[in-house]
Order: structure tokens, then sequence, then C-alpha cells
């Protein structure tokens, strides 16, 4: 609630000392892709620096390239933005890092909630982050609006028990139903499974945090409205009706049915038999407001107005007071978009913070109840200290019904057409295409741009299985996004996002592209030396030396390269990193290692060897920058032998399928690149037998050859 300190700090001083970052979900009603990329996906990363968030963070994306930390995004697919603006069914959709998209379609109702759940490892601990708030995947949620958020952690230990972690689990089987094939939730389950947790046979009562996911899937289905769990595991009717506890509540909510949600009917009436007559305990509920206007309804501020004990009320100060100022000069107000329930006395506070809106909808009051997710945390001041009050005062009393608007648009508020209730799914291994529909109207299935459908969806449940054509892959690479339209609303159409899977074998983005002489510099470090340099390379202004994305071609002038030996050291440390995974992978096979050893040795991202293969292939001597055949031919057999070494050490760890691929395909190149050189040696006048000489080179080619003692190079 400090105004002082945004969102993005309070998230990267937490994760700075947490070690490296081995899963990470979040979950949001809106979500602005390009600014979760360039903005809020580096501050769970803060090592790799903040980066200008106007240009892709670069760091990150070549940290993500070869450290394939699992991130699952769960979204509601009706809510797509760029900056203040919902997308339109034809904007293409680029995803420059690599992070799998679940959009989670409701009908009649939302997904709201906004969860920040990761998996970390700070030498051999791990700990789970869990946090909760009211802050959507935006601009303004991140960035600009008044949002609450709060963040715990639970080191992972052998046989523990907790509440919060129990909970955090039911939270993980809840989520697993709409997000099908999650890397990120499926390693953090296998985890949480690997302790061993043991579960209270029953609950505890004190000071612990609690997790609340109001969704259909949850397994709890008593508990699936607020005030049913406020009850059983935050605070009951006795403690409240206590009159030596001396319990308030607050209440920040930017948004108001047109009735109380059942928590203010439960609390207000727990107030009314506690106390005398003159003093009772009060809730007090912040009024938003638009300028002169509070920015309610007429009927909002009467129906709260009328339960007893309830006012409208202000803060004392303004904190809503932005940093930024108008064309005049003026401070912004940000807009208060927390949503906050303070169970408040003079010594201790249970605070409830999250994504529940003061609405029924919000605290699933109804059938149609949105998903929302809320967290409770515990603070009893220390013997001393001033005695805690109340964040808000009352209202002025001359402010009333007649202040109010006419009309309020709910952020919650269900698309007056439902979206089309279907899962979308391509597999970057098979380059198979899966939609599943369970949707009552014929669907038909777009590619960006595209007028023309490729695919007729029937009105009934079934999944259908296609394999895409080079061009349509294309097409899915350039906007992981399909548009759907149906006859049923001839002048409707929707964006719906694709889930990838099997990641590692997607190609890196066209914006990260690089030359061959990029990928020798960066083959010749160490994966910590690549991580500095990368960060170096992106806070370097223009002025002042050379940006990170210049490819080698551009600096040539600067520094001459002597390519053949960049390469033998690429190799080199190459074969050395490996082996280190290699050695990693071995003590744990569910380690992490062996997540980086299959992305570098079997991937397609932007420092794996099908990526420097094909560098290596496609970079000709006519281009500019270009490589001859036979720094080519050189360097595809230093390749296939360091290849040949590491064979033998990776036996046990269950990859020969995928070795035998990538050293097929190895070896279709070098034999391509062998009858090119024989060619292009044919030509020569004063050369030899190109085919004696290409065989010699063979036969020889060693690594560790050394000239005798007094030889002459």
């Amino acid at each position: 609630m400090d105004k002082a300190q945004s969102l993005f700090q309070q998230v990267s001083l937490q994760f700075q000392a947490l070690g490296q970052v081995e899963a990470l979900v979040l979950t949001t009603f809106g979500l602005d892709i390009e600014y979760l990329e360039k903005s809020i996906l580096p501050s769970f990363f803060p090592s790799l620096g903040e980066g200008p968030s106007s240009e892709p963070h670069r760091p990150l994306f070549e940290y993500l390239e070869e450290n394939p930390t699992p991130i699952s995004v769960l979204f509601d697919a009706n809510n797509l933005v760029r900056g203040e603006m919902s997308l339109s069914a034809s904007t293409a959709v680029l995803k420059e890092l690599r992070w799998q998209s679940f959009p989670v379609i409701r009908s009649g109702y939302c997904f709201h909630p906004k969860v920040i759940l990761a998996l970390t490892r700070q030498n051999d601990i791990q700990t789970l982050v869990i946090g909760c708030g009211s802050a959507n995947l935006t601009k303004p949620g991140w960035g600009r609006n008044f949002e609450a958020c709060v963040i715990d952690t639970i080191p992972l230990k052998q046989g523990m028990r907790s509440l919060l972690l129990k909970d955090v689990y039911d939270m993980i089987t809840a989520l697993r139903k709409d997000a099908k094939g999650s890397d990120a939730l499926d390693r953090i389950k296998a985890a949480v499974d690997g302790i061993g947790m043991e579960r209270y046979k029953n609950i505890v009562k004190g000071s612990h945090s609690r997790l609340w996911l109001g969704s259909k899937h949850h397994l709890k289905s008593e508990q699936t409205n607020l005030v049913d769990w406020v009850q059983t595991n935050v605070i009951s009717r006795n403690d409240l009706q206590d009159s030596g506890a001396k319990w308030q509540l607050d209440v920040l909510s930017p948004y108001f049915g047109e009735k109380p949600p059942e928590l203010l009917h439960w609390v207000s009436d727990c107030f009314s038999t506690n106390g005398s007559a003159k003093v009772r305990p009060s809730v007090l509920v912040y009024c938003p407001r638009d300028g002169d206007l509070l920015d309610i309804t007429s009927s909002t501020f009467s129906s709260y107005s009328a339960l007893p004990n309830v006012n409208w009320g202000e803060f004392k100060q303004n904190p809503l007071v932005s940093e930024f100022r108008d064309h005049d000069g003026n401070r912004l107000q940000r807009f208060l978009h927390a949503k906050v329930y303070r169970f408040w006395s003079p010594i201790r506070e249970i605070i409830i913070v999250g994504s529940a809106n003061a609405t029924p909808q919000g605290h699933r009051d109804t059938l149609q109840g949105n998903d929302e997710a809320c967290m409770v945390i515990r603070r009893q001041i220390p013997e001393g200290a001033p005695k805690l009050t109340s964040w808000l005062r009352p209202l002025n009393k001359e402010v009333g019904a007649d202040s109010c608007k006419d009309v309020i648009i709910q952020e919650d508020t269900p698309p007056h057409i439902t979206p089309p209730i279907i899962t979308l799914e391509f597999d970057w291994e098979n380059f198979e295409f899966n939609a599943l529909s369970k949707d009552s109207r014929v669907l038909k299935l777009f590619f960006n741009s595209e007028v023309k459908p490729f695919l007729t969806l029937d009105a009934k449940e079934k999944v259908c299985r296609l394999t895409l054509k080079k061009a349509q892959v294309d097409a899915l690479f350039r906007s992981a996004s399909i548009k759907i339209t149906t006859p049923v609303h001839d002048d409707q159409a929707w964006l719906i996002l694709v889930t990838e899977t099997n990641l590692h074998l997607k190609p890196p983005a066209p914006s990260m592209e690089r030359s061959i002489d990029d990928l020798l510099r960066d083959w010749q470090l160490g994966p910590e030396q690549r991580q500095a340099a990368q960060i170096s390379r992106a806070a370097m202004p223009m002025e002042h030396g050379i940006l990170g994305d210049q490819s080698s071609q551009e600096t040539e002038d600067l520094v001459a390269t002597d390519r053949l030996n960049d390469l033998f050291l690429a190799m080199y440390r190459f074969r050395s990193d490996i082996i280190k995974n290699i050695e990693a992978a071995r003590q744990d096979s569910n380690s992490f290692a062996k997540l980086q050893l299959k992305t570098r040795l079997f991937g397609r991202g932007a420092m794996s060897v099908r990526y420097f293969l094909g560098k290596l292939s496609s970079s000709l001597e006519g281009d500019e920058g270009g490589v001859d055949v036979v720094e080519r031919y050189l360097g595809v057999m230093s390749l296939k032998d360091s290849l040949n070494r590491l064979h033998p050490k990776l036996k046990g760890l269950r990859v020969e399928t995928e070795f035998r691929s990538l050293a097929s395909s190895v070896e279709q190149e070098y034999r391509k690149i062998r009858r090119e050189l024989k060619k292009e040696l044919i030509h020569e006048k004063d050369s030899p037998s190109p085919e004696r000489l290409i065989r010699w080179l063979e036969h020889n080619f060693d690594y560790d050859q050394r000239l005798p003692m007094g030889a002459q190079r």
C-alpha cells in the first residue's frame, strides 16, 4: 500500500534474494503481451537489469533461450489489450519470449484472479513464492493504478506442514484444469509432490497466511464464495462479536454492485450485536470519485448506506496523487484498483488482498460468480508501538445519492456475446494443430490477415487434429493467434491465442536474429559471461558503444576476426558447457540442468546446435559477412566431431532418440557442404585431387593433435 514503491520494485526486491527461477505462473483478467514481455517479466529476473521498456528486453530473451524457465500465463480470453485498447480480431500477436499462454473462456462470468506463483532455487534450497493482488498484466495494472499485492514465500522442506502450501497445492490442482499442458504448473506440482507434504487432519487456527481461489474447479465447493471462506479460515462470528477485541472493517474496491456482497451483510450483522447502542464497530467502504461525482450509481450508494454500521468513506490523505503531471503541470490522479478487506483493531489487523471487487459477482455469491483469488495476512503491532487506526474517514454527510453517476461500466462485466468456447493448441515438435470446440455454434478459424478459413468446426464437441503446412506454420510463428467467426454473428470476430507446446523447438523471434559471427562470439563465452555481456550491451548508450543487436559485420572495420580460430574456441567452450550440464543432470534427473541440456542440444533457440547449424549452412560467401565454403566445411566437421565426443557421456540420460535425430541433421548438412567444397576445389587449377584432399582432412582432423617439439608451424 506504500505509494512510494511500485509493483515492479516490490517484485524485483522479493526475487533478488531467491536465486534462479525454475518455474513461473501468472494469472490475470487483462493481458497486454507487449507490456508483459518488455516490462513485467523482467522484474522476476532482477539480475538481468530492467532494460528499456520501449524495446525488447534482450538480456531476458537471451537468458530464456538457454535457461528454459517454464512460464505460463492464464488470462480471460476476452481481454487481450494493447495499452488501453482491446485488440481487434485481425491484430497480429507476436510473442518474442518463450512462454505458454492459456486463454480461459467463461460463459456468463469472468476469469478474474491475479496470482503470482513461482518456484525458485538458491543453492539446493527450493522456495515457493505465492503472490496475490489486484493488478492486471497491463500498463495500468503495473505502471499507473493504485494497486494492492501481497507476496509470501514457502521454503520447501521434506515432510513439512503448511496451511498456505496446502491452499497453493489445491489452487495448482484447480488451475491445471484450465491449463492442461502447462509446463510451469507441472514442474511446481512435481516439486511439492517431491517433499511429501503432510496435511493437517484438522484446520489449525492462528496467525497463518491463507489463500482463497474461488473457482468452479476448486475441490472444496462449500467454500467457493468469499464469505464462507472468511468465516471458516479467517475470522469467526464469535471473534467479531467479541466486544473486547474492538474489531472494525475497512473496504477498498474500485467497483460495487447494485447490492452489497454477503460478506458486508454478515459483518454488519455481527457488529449489530457487538458494543453498546451508542458505540458500535463500523464498516467504512471507500467511495470512488470521478472529479466532483461519486463513481457509483445512486442505487449502489443507497443500498450500501442502508446496511447497519456500514458507511461510505474517503482517504484521510489522498494517496492517489501520481508522480506524473498533465500538460499544465498539475499532478495526475491514479485510479484506485486495489481490492482490500481490512479487519483491524487497535493492536492487530487481518488483511485480505486480492482480485475480488465488492460485488456479489466478485465474491461469488451468485451462480455466475467470477473466478477470483484472495490472500490473507495477519499482523500484530509490537508493544509500545502506535495504535492502529482506520485508513478511511466517513464521507462528508453533505455528499449523497444526488452526486452519483447514472451509469457505471463494471470492469468484469461479461461480454454481451459469449466468445467461442474452444481450446487451440500447437505442437512445435510435429507441427500438429489441435482444436477442441465445446461451442454450440459452427466456428470458422482463420490465420492472421487471411480471408479464407483454414478450418471449420461443427457445432458439436470434437477434437480436430491436422498437421500444418510450412506456410501455415510460418503464419502461426508470425502471430500466435487465430481469428474465429461464426455464421450466427456475422459482424463479430474473436482473437484467441494458441497454446504452444514444446517451446524449445520454436525458432527465435525475428527481431532477435543474429549472424554467424554473433553466434561464434557468444559460443566462446560461458553462460555467466554471455549473460553479463548481454546486460552490458543492453545498457550501453548508442553514442558510447555498439548495441547488442548490431551484427558483427557492422563492426568488422573495428575488429578483425579470425573466424576459424573463433570457431574452434567456440566448439571447445560448447563441449565444456555441455559436460557441466551432463554432470549436474546425472546428480538429479529432474534438475533444471537437464532442461538446459535438452534446450542447448536439441532445441531450436538462438543458442541451440540446430540454430548454429542453420546459420552456418545459410551464411553463404556472397552474402554480406558470409562464410566461405572452407569455413563452413570445417565448421560443420568440428560440430560433428564435438557431438561424437559428447555422445558417450550422454548415456543413461534418456536422450538417445533426440541425439540420433540431431546427429542425422548434422550428418546431412555435413554431406551437403562436403559436396559443395568438392565442386569448389575442382575449379581450382593448382588443387590436388579434391576427393583425396578432403579425405586427408577428415582423416587428420583432431583437436588433440600437437606439433612435435621443435617443429615449425
